[in-house]
């Protein structure tokens, strides 16, 4: 009878890890960072270029805040997910609206969308000197690190 009631518990014990288990798996496979890890910051231009590089096509990805076409964004947080060769730094930011000129104006002067505009960049480090940069994964580019 004390088998029996130790194999009952062994069960439910099993039972309980399992569904506990894939839950946690899940919640660690994205991590939130408040600022851009160090890994990912630096001046980035397009690969085939030298440094120091055209100033319109450089990037410059800073703790709180990324350079990119003439634009300079604030960061509103960085999602970190597991990728390889290394982790894949999705970073959400948030723009001045662009000039009134410029032809990618989110919106008309005094509308919500003209006062910021939402800006995400994936940014995936291949090595200590080269990155994938774009704004989603169909648009990613190769970058140098030039510092």
């Amino acid at each position: 009878m004390m088998v029996l009631r130790r194999s009952a518990a062994r069960r439910r014990f099993t039972a309980a890890l399992a569904i506990m288990l894939p839950a946690t798996g899940a919640a660690l496979a994205d991590v939130r960072h408040t600022e851009v890890p160090i890994a990912a910051q630096g001046v980035f231009i397009p690969a085939p270029e030298s440094c120091p590089g055209h100033a319109d096509m450089t990037i410059t990805v800073m703790a709180r805040g990324v350079v990119w076409r003439g634009r300079s964004c604030t960061l509103d947080w960085v999602e970190e997910r597991a990728g390889t060769p290394g982790p894949i730094y999705s970073l959400h930011l948030r723009c001045p609206a662009p000039a009134s000129g410029d032809p990618a104006a989110a919106g008309t002067a005094g509308s919500p969308a003209a006062a910021a505009t939402i800006f995400n960049v994936v940014v995936w480090p291949k090595s200590t000197n080269t990155a994938a940069i774009g704004p989603d994964f169909t648009q990613l580019a190769d970058y140098r690190r030039c510092r």
